[in-house]
């Protein structure tokens, strides 16, 4: 996979299309992308969900908090934003942020921003807790900060940009699917221009690993690309947003392991503190950086029991190297590193001649010798390939193949990849296809795939 996002170009190897069928971006494919039956969401499901919204400016009146004191929030891409209780405003009061289904270590710099206007959250207001007032929070369920640092105008237009799956052999080629924030509005894209934003580097190359598996939030304006297969829609970025990531539930800590709504505060310590919670500053004894058993760079002395007996004995492997001699003593002086017992196999597979088995190798070993001794005896021969197709249930039958639902060629329901050697290549391709249905784009790689549907 290249990406070259400032020479607009960004092909993503999903699905090959010849030139006849991804030419130009400029063509109109709403049969196949646009709004209708076979219209379905990619990563990021930005068309459906809780709005987007921005911070637009701190509320400096002078009164009590929380009926004063927190910042105003809009609706993107609209003139008015539905506020908590009803009216429709240019803006909406919130007394605060609730970050707290983020799972964030620590919220303040993504709080920062979005008081400032530079990310957008998706969410709801609801009603502050424990308040005698009708005062609104917005409650965020993804937050997405700004990389450039460049706050839009207030006309700017914010979209989604995710991958569309469709690579081609010629250039533009409509690789992107666009998506503008808080409608149902949707087009393909054949350049998308990141640079102009001035983010750095690093930001413009962490937006090209995000478009492969989610999206990407630009705010921009439009224009064309040209190449040997004609015009295509291009986005130029004034700005772009990233996704911010918390940690998940169940977060390693040491030896401990972190709950929802926890996050490690002390590694050495294994302890797990409240999310914006205060963290236990102490030492605690270190974490051995491998395995007892495995060769390595020197464990240090303490990490645990085993290697402070084997560095009492052997400092070496505390002060220089954790070698074989190491582990050997980690063996003979903590009774570690025991190799396990090896599981039996059998010499040939039961459904096929040759020489004896062990009646231990298998259960359906066991069982025909249980019955026909000469087989783990004398000779496996086709007598004992005949009880072992009896007695071991299906063990030597062959497994049958799911019959496709219907033709491949055709739309309908989602298929099952082992029905055909066409349905495992496109379900290959296209996940979608075998998980949720067998549409139009389905067909289509079949038609691309397939010899049958040619």
């Amino acid at each position: 996979m290249s990406w070259n996002i400032g020479r607009q170009t960004i092909i993503a190897a999903l699905l090959f299309c010849g030139i006849g069928a991804c030419a130009t971006a400029g063509t109109d494919d709403s049969e196949r992308l646009g709004p209708g039956e076979d219209q379905r969401p990619r990563a990021g499901e930005l068309q459906k969900g809780e709005p987007f919204y921005m911070g637009t400016r701190p509320d400096t009146r002078k009164c009590m908090w929380p009926l004063c004191g927190g910042f105003f929030v809009k609706n993107v891409n609209s003139a008015t934003t539905t506020c908590f209780g009803g009216p429709a405003e240019a803006d909406c009061y919130v007394a605060e942020l609730d970050f707290s289904a983020l799972n964030l270590a620590d919220d303040s710099a993504l709080r920062t921003a979005t008081q400032e206007g530079r990310a957008l959250v998706r969410g709801h207001f609801e009603q502050m807790p424990n308040s005698q007032f009708k005062v609104a929070r917005l409650v965020v369920s993804e937050a997405y900060q700004a990389q450039a640092n460049a706050v839009p105008n207030a006309d700017a237009e914010y979209y989604g940009v995710e991958n569309s799956g469709i690579v081609c052999i010629t250039y533009p080629c409509p690789t992107l699917v666009e998506r503008k924030l808080n409608t149902l509005e949707l087009q393909q894209l054949a350049g998308l221009d990141l640079t102009a934003s001035g983010a750095s580097k690093a930001s413009i190359e962490a937006a090209g690993v995000a478009l492969q598996t989610g999206a990407v939030l630009v705010a921009g304006t439009h224009g064309t690309v040209s190449g040997p297969g004609g015009e295509g829609l291009s986005l130029t970025a004034t700005e772009f947003y990233l996704a911010v990531m918390g940690k998940p539930a169940g977060e390693l800590c040491g030896l401990n392991v972190c709950g929802a709504g926890e996050y490690c505060c002390n590694p050495s310590c294994g302890i797990c503190a409240p999310l914006n919670g205060a963290c236990i500053e102490i030492a605690c004894a270190p974490l051995c950086d491998h395995d007892v058993c495995s060769k390595g760079p020197a464990l240090e002395k303490g990490c645990s029991v085993c290697v402070t007996k084997v560095c009492n004995q052997d400092p070496y492997c505390c002060d220089n190297e954790w070698d074989g001699i190491c582990v050997g003593e980690a063996k003979t002086l903590c009774g570690e590193c025991a190799e396990p017992e090896p599981e039996p196999t059998c010499a040939h597979s039961e459904c096929e001649k040759g020489a004896t088995l062990e009646a231990s190798c298998s259960p359906c070993a066991t069982a025909v010798c249980n019955y026909d001794a000469y087989c783990c005896a004398t000779s496996w021969d086709a007598l004992c390939v005949s009880e072992a197709e009896q007695l071991c249930k299906d063990v030597c039958k062959a497994p049958e193949q799911p019959a496709c639902a219907h033709s491949e060629c055709k739309k309908g329901a989602k298929l099952v990849d082992s029905c055909s050697p066409c349905a495992a290549a496109v379900c290959g391709q296209d996940p979608y296809c075998c998980n949720n249905a067998w549409d139009k784009l389905c067909v289509s790689q079949a038609q691309t795939l397939c010899p049958s549907c040619n």
